[in-house]
């Protein structure tokens, strides 16, 4: 049985915890490249997204869902780590392309399972009470609505089981 989370604290009485920041639904005539630019927060993942052409999967026409991990995330990286993954263009936009799903998933509509991701394989959702977390990366401000798509901030880089990010030698 899947569990629902419940975005607006609506329901069951309980509110969301103060670390998944509020709900944006401000302007949904945006793109969802103009969403992530917006926040200031998102430079790092922008940056990988145009340098291995994810970019442009973006400018069309069909939705996806991002958990876009934020520059802070990155930094939290082991050091030298992500320096060597942008080396790698093949393994970088797999793993950029692991934090992407087709079509539009705010978040009231996640629940507890899994989501298969643009890189082909899948990332695990968790929907504890108050919270919402992909590969147990935190969600921390949900809901940036686009024409095409929904954009989630994670506070950690996610990566397909059994991967590891190591610093070059």
């Amino acid at each position: 049985m899947s569990q629902r989370w419940d975005v607006t604290g609506a329901g069951a009485g309980s509110a969301p915890a103060p670390a998944l920041g509020s709900l944006d639904t401000s302007n949904p005539n945006r793109s969802l490249i103009e969403r992530m630019n917006e926040t200031g927060t998102l430079s790092i993942f922008m940056a990988g997204l145009e340098a291995t052409g994810l970019i442009d999967r973006l400018r069309g026409y069909a939705a996806f869902t991002i958990f876009a991990p934020t520059d802070a995330a990155f930094e939290k990286l082991v050091p030298g780590a992500l320096k060597s993954l942008q080396r790698d263009t093949a393994k970088h936009k797999a793993v950029l392309s692991y934090h992407m799903i087709a079509g539009h998933i705010e978040a009231r509509h996640l629940s507890a399972g899994r989501l298969a991701t643009l890189q082909g394989t899948t990332l695990k959702v968790e929907t504890p009470p108050a919270e919402v977390r992909v590969n147990r990366a935190l969600v921390t401000r949900l809901d940036l609505i686009a024409w095409n798509g929904v954009v989630h901030e994670i506070d950690t880089v996610i990566l397909p089981t059994c991967w590891r990010l190591i610093a070059a030698a």
